[in-house]
């Protein structure tokens, strides 16, 4: 009888101790499963120059972060500044059961993901995208860039102290480019002598610029990005327009921008972040070693978006919850990272302050009068 009783008392036994050998295992095998986040980014197409520099700070950011053990696992996705495309690739990152995404790129990319996420209960915090409507894309939408109408209002008001007259030319096909230039024409003071547009893809600027020529405006607003900023820029050099070039997106601090226009760039005039090597030298000097040429504001909050998600995940959000995240994403303010400080605002906005710059002697400088 006695022995009937030790029985199950013996199994009980077996059972605690397998449970307290185990379990510990068990846990440490789910604490070393890395956290997933995708990274939506144009990285071929005409932007692709961007995209590679966002995923080259990306990667910068996850060496630091999985420098001990890995704690996260980017997978990319190619949104080719194009909407339909940005949609296919958001699809792919939700089979992967991924709930957490950098991106997109473009504006256009992210407006077309914008509903898809919010309905999923995705986060997209956006490193580059600046059209205004992203503004009222939904709770779960964010990012980390300066949008529109704070850019070009701010460059708007510069050329009201300086230029009496002004035409314009930008991308027809692109929203926040058509936005740009209207919001420009309403806030400039003075005469706009000429608004000229072209079509996604053009390569030949020659009638919208023959025309502008004719009006002969003291400075020209370009809202474009490559190659056609560039091919723009060129073409009203070769074609002798001596106005002040005025460009209303931090595209002007893009090294392929740069070299594609050759000895044209000079006093180039446009508008963005305070963000120089004075912000951050240390991410300034390790990015230009690394890939042979200076961060961008792109690349820059590209690298800090990753690290505020990654710092929500590990101090607020341990499983990864997207609306944990989501809500600790809102609480962000004064965070000094890579690219300067960052607030994010009740609409999932980026608070940062813009600034009127140049490009003196092959260097983007403040603007000094």
């Amino acid at each position: 009888m006695k022995k009937q009783i030790w029985i199950p008392i013996l199994i009980i036994a077996i059972v605690i101790v397998g449970l307290v050998i185990f379990l510990p295992k068990s846990k440490k095998q789910v604490d070393k499963e890395p956290i997933k986040i995708g990274a939506i980014l144009p990285l071929t197409s005409k932007s692709a120059s961007l995209g590679e520099d966002m995923q080259k700070a990306i990667n910068l950011a996850l060496e630091n972060i999985n420098k001990d053990k890995k704690i996260v696992e980017i997978f990319y996705e190619d949104e080719k500044c194009d909407g339909k495309e940005a949609v296919t690739a958001y699809q792919s990152l939700r089979l992967k059961n991924i709930n957490i995404i950098i991106g997109a790129g473009c504006s256009p990319s992210t407006i077309a993901i914008a509903p898809l996420a919010e309905k999923d209960k995705v986060v997209v915090l956006s490193p580059a995208s600046s059209a205004d409507s992203i503004s009222q894309a939904g709770d779960f939408i964010f990012r980390n860039h300066i949008f529109v109408s704070q850019k070009v209002k701010k460059l708007a008001e510069f050329a009201n102290k300086k230029f009496n007259s002004v035409a314009t030319i930008y991308d027809a096909t692109n929203d926040a480019h058509v936005l740009g230039e209207m919001i420009f024409v309403k806030n400039f003071q003075g005469n706009v002598l000429a608004r000229e547009s072209f079509q996604k893809n053009a390569l030949d600027f020659s009638t919208q610029i023959t025309k502008i020529k004719e009006k002969k405006p003291m400075a020209i607003f370009i809202q474009a990005l490559m190659p056609e900023a560039s091919l723009i820029v060129k073409r009203l050099k070769e074609l002798g327009v001596s106005a002040q070039i005025l460009v209303g997106d931090a595209l002007a601090t893009d090294k392929v921008f740069i070299d594609a226009i050759e000895n044209f760039s000079e006093g180039i005039i446009f508008v963005g972040s305070e963000f120089s090597r004075s912000t951050n030298p240390e991410f300034w000097d390790l990015y230009t070693e690394r890939f042979g040429k200076n961060p961008n504001i792109y690349a820059a909050q590209a690298y800090d978006s990753l690290i505020i998600l990654v710092d929500i995940i590990k101090r607020e959000c341990k499983t990864g919850n997207s609306t944990c995240v989501k809500d600790s994403l809102y609480k962000v303010k004064n965070y000094l990272g890579v690219s300067g400080l960052t607030t994010f605002d009740e609409n999932g906005d980026a608070i940062k302050t813009v600034a009127i710059k140049t490009i003196k002697n092959g260097q983007f400088v403040p603007y000094e009068e």
